[in-house]
């Protein structure tokens, strides 16, 4: 276990100096440890950033699509209630235009008997003048 932490000769008298005694496997062990955990972590973190970022991009979609739908539901619902509306107008129209010909048609024998003079009685008696 002498390999990963510093050496401490103290016993023998000796004071070692911080990078002089077996302090390079150590930093070396901790620097790819670091690297390795450094890597997993910043990918954990990209991909939870890139999942948040997703289902933010979705939920703005639904809301899109959901307004989108409202708005489409709204304009058929007022294309139904103006083809009503035409309907409507349409069988008044019809039905004016019949009560129209029969006051026409109820009228016209006045009409015809207003523009040609009535015949005399005599005539119409069978007598000639």
């Amino acid at each position: 276990m002498d390999l990963f932490y510093l050496r401490d000769h103290s016993r023998r008298g000796e004071v070692g100096r911080a990078g002089q005694h077996g302090g390079g496997p150590v930093i070396l062990l901790v620097f790819l440890i670091g690297a390795a955990l450094g890597g997993l972590i910043g990918r954990k973190a990209t991909q939870t950033a890139a999942r948040s970022h997703l289902r933010r991009l979705l939920a703005q979609a639904r809301a899109d699509m959901g307004r989108e739908v409202t708005h489409w539901q709204e304009a058929a619902a007022r294309a139904t209630a103006e083809a009503a509306r035409v309907a409507r107008e349409a069988e008044a129209y019809k039905a004016g235009t019949i009560h129209g010909r029969e006051d026409v048609i109820s009228i016209m024998p006045l009409l015809v008997a207003a523009q040609h003079p009535p015949l005399p009685e005599a005539r119409a008696s069978g007598e000639e003048m």
